[in-house]
């Protein structure tokens, strides 16, 4: 179990690598010089002396080296364009992303597993042919464009919630079931394939000859057994969801994470951009190493298998 564990945090340290030296590289052969943005009326030499200050005349790996010599002392430099520190500006949006993400991902869970455990117990009736309409509809809807439809028809036309900004927990109702859609569609499927194998188990059956009760019966011996699918998949969705939040956040100008990196891309923010990204990256690393140790605590049977 430990060299396992060793195991996951060298990749997960691989891969944070990996990705940081992507997003510092990219965001700079975007076309676009910061330094025309900031100041687009200056002359041509007053353009190369910008960008001379702010170090971006120098070749790429040499702007890396000295980006993570100073990342490595928590300095992750200053916006372009707010003039702020990238760390404030990070503290200042994150906790609305973290919000906003948990809400959706609460939703996907509950209303996933549910509509998937209740389509198993139905299964080729109505009711799981509806459920099974639901998650291929959830499916083939993007995301951007649920987030529109609910700002026209529930907030312009019914007015039940607000459309845009940050104006307490009634304005995460819209944008999280935006994020939340695909999700849930995903999680009802795979709930409803795992619990359908769950339930051909002998010990289901052996319970059901026991006399006990379908409630009993899906708490105590069903919905243990499903954790491990179903976190795989949160955990191979989380990528997608962080991405989405980057289109749903701008639509409902939610001012997160997804907001500010956006914003900071089209400006050529470069600090902003590279500490969102790396941001971005170490939570999904984290989550799925989280994800990942906890199978052996979930299931014994992969705990033993870890061990050996």
């Amino acid at each position: 179990m430990v060299s396992y564990i060793v195991r996951r945090l060298f990749y997960a340290m691989v891969i944070i690598t990996c990705a940081t030296v992507v997003a510092f590289t990219l965001i700079r052969i975007i076309p676009g010089n910061p330094a025309r943005i900031i100041s687009p009326n200056a002359s041509q030499e007053q353009i190369d002396q910008l960008t001379k200050k702010l170090g971006y005349d120098q070749p790429i790996p040499v702007q890396f080296v000295s980006f993570v010599k100073d990342a490595a002392q928590g300095d992750f430099g200053r916006s372009l364009f707010l003039k702020q520190d990238v760390a404030t500006v990070i503290a200042t949006s994150l906790p609305y992303t973290l919000v906003l993400a948990s809400t959706a991902l609460a939703i996907a869970l509950v209303i996933g597993i549910g509509l998937g455990t209740l389509a198993a117990f139905q299964r080729d009736r109505i009711v799981d042919r509806v459920v099974l309409g639901i998650a291929v509809l959830g499916q083939s809807m993007p995301g951007f464009w649920v987030g529109l439809v609910l700002i026209l028809v529930v907030s312009v036309k019914l007015g039940w919630f607000p459309a845009f900004g940050y104006e307490g927990p009634s304005s995460l109702v819209l944008p999280a079931l935006a994020l939340a859609l695909s999700l849930l569609a995903t999680l009802i499927r795979t709930s409803r394939l795992v619990m359908l194998d769950v339930l051909s188990q002998d010990y289901i059956r052996a319970a059901y000859s026991r006399g006990l009760k379908r409630g009993t019966i899906v708490i105590r011996y069903a919905l243990r057994n499903i954790w491990v699918p179903i976190l795989t998949v949160v955990g191979v969705q989380i990528g997608f969801v962080l991405g989405n939040a980057v289109v749903i956040e701008y639509i409902f100008n939610f001012p997160g994470l997804g907001h500010t990196i956006l914003n900071a891309v089209l400006r050529r923010d470069y600090p902003v951009v590279q500490a969102v990204t790396i941001l971005m990256a170490v939570g999904f690393v984290v989550i799925n190493t989280i994800i990942d140790l906890s199978y052996g605590f979930l299931d014994p049977r992969i705990r033993k298998e870890l061990s050996k």
